[in-house]
């Protein structure tokens, strides 16, 4: 979806279309171009054209309804949301406890998580057994380990993302 008319108009979205006229009267006034000094007249421009679009979607009855339909269809539910939030802290115990796990590089070469397996004295000679093979497993299995978390996390954040209020916390965040 990725604009909320509501907000950009600064109502609730149980406004009535008087209370909806009023806010882009008053923000129509305050972000005109003309009204604005040179430097910044390219970003009330833009501004402006953000509020026009979110007047004619939801100053109007039947797109409003439309418009609002859609937003149902993007709703998440408190319980949804909830359910989410646990899952995203139990996925973020589960990282620090893989990060916990992780062994530092020294600890790694003298504790050697992944000991080479026992070859008979027969097969040694034919085996040609490397011991950096193992060194490169191990730092394959906590790079692989590493990607997974990563994976997790991006899908994990493209799901909240989708939550209007994550959305607005994250860009409160960014606008610091």
């Amino acid at each position: 979806m990725g604009k909320n008319y509501y907000e950009i108009l600064e109502v609730d979205k149980n406004a009535s279309y008087e209370i909806i006229r009023k806010a882009y009267n008053t923000l129509a006034k305050k972000y005109h171009p003309d009204l604005q000094p040179d430097d910044k007249k390219h970003i009330a421009e833009e501004k402006i054209k953000l509020i026009n679009e979110a007047y004619e979607i939801i100053g109007n009855e039947s797109s409003r309804k439309q418009y609002d339909d859609s937003l149902k269809q993007n709703f998440v539910s408190i319980d949804e949301y909830n359910a989410i939030c646990l899952e995203n802290e139990n996925l973020r115990n589960i990282i620090n406890n893989l990060q916990n796990k992780n062994l530092s590089q020294n600890d790694y070469y003298t504790k050697r998580i992944i000991r080479p397996p026992k070859v008979p004295s027969n097969q040694q000679q034919s085996n040609n057994y490397n011991k950096n093979d193992f060194h490169f497993k191990n730092n394959f299995s906590n790079s692989f380990k590493n990607l997974i978390a990563l994976f997790i996390t991006i899908v994990l954040l493209c799901i909240l993302w989708n939550i209007p209020l994550v959305q607005s916390i994250i860009k409160n965040i960014l606008s610091f």
